[in-house]
C-alpha cells in the first residue's frame, strides 16, 4: 500500500514525529500513548502492512457525514485491523461510545476489524519504558555479524542481562551491543519485565 502524506490532526496537542525503519512509514503521534503504541507495533509482530494515520474515510453519524482518520492500520494473517488509540477514561464519554460503535459497524461492512487500543493493551508491565529505551537503536542496522562473533565466545545460549553486560566488558565489546541486539530481536526476552531483570536467550 502507498503511504499517505501525514498530517497533524489537532492544532493544540503536543506532537512527536517518528519514522518506522521496519515498515518504512512516517508518523505524527499526538499523545504519549500513541508513541508507546507505535514503539510496540514496531517491535512485536510480523505485519504484512503497518501504517499510522491511514487514509481518512467518511462515515454517517447523527444524520451527518463526518471524516475520520484512524490512528493506525495493520494487516496480520490477511485481516486488516483499524486501531484507535485512546486512554480508558476517554472511552467512558457517551459521545465517544456512540462514535466508536458506529465506526465498528462501518468497518465491518468494509471487511475490516475496528479496535480500541488503551493503556491496558499498550502499557503491559515495563514494556513501554523498555521500548522507549530501545527505539533509537532501530535507526541502525541489525548487528548480525557483531553479535554472532560475540555470542560464539559465550558458553551459554541464555543469560541475565546483568551477567551478559559483564561478558560484554570482559570481551571488550561495545556496551550498546546488547541494546541493539534486543531492539532488532537478535536476543529474545520478555520485554514486559524490568530492564535490570531481563533474562535473555539467543
Amino acid at each position: 500500500m502507498k503511504n499517505r502524506v501525514q498530517a497533524k490532526q489537532s492544532p493544540v496537542r503536543r506532537t512527536t514525529l517518528a519514522y518506522s525503519h521496519r515498515y518504512g512509514c512516517a508518523a505524527i503521534l499526538e499523545s504519549d500513548l500513541e508513541v508507546d503504541y507505535f514503539n510496540w507495533r514496531n517491535f512485536e509482530g510480523e505485519f504484512e502492512h503497518f501504517q499510522m494515520q491511514p487514509d481518512t474515510v467518511s462515515y454517517d453519524i447523527y444524520g451527518k457525514t463526518r471524516p475520520y482518520t484512524a490512528d493506525a492500520e495493520l494487516i496480520e494473517n490477511n485481516i486488516l485491523f483499524v486501531d484507535e488509540v485512546k486512554y480508558k477514561y476517554e472511552l467512558l464519554k457517551p459521545k465517544n461510545k456512540h462514535k466508536f460503535s458506529v465506526l465498528t459497524d462501518f468497518y465491518r461492512v468494509e471487511n475490516k476489524v475496528f479496535r480500541l487500543m488503551t493503556e491496558d493493551e499498550i502499557r503491559v508491565g515495563h514494556r513501554a519504558k523498555n521500548l522507549a529505551f530501545l527505539a533509537p537503536a532501530w535507526a541502525y542496522k541489525p548487528p548480525f555479524e557483531e553479535f554472532d562473533s560475540f555470542s560464539k565466545k559465550l558458553t551459554s545460549k541464555s543469560s541475565s542481562i546483568l551477567e551478559l553486560h559483564k561478558q560484554i566488558v570482559k570481551h571488550n565489546q561495545a556496551h550498546c551491543l546488547i541494546r541493539r541486539a534486543i531492539a532488532h530481536r537478535l536476543i529474545k526476552c520478555d520485554i514486559t519485565q524490568p530492564w535490570s531483570e531481563l533474562h535473555l536467550s539467543w
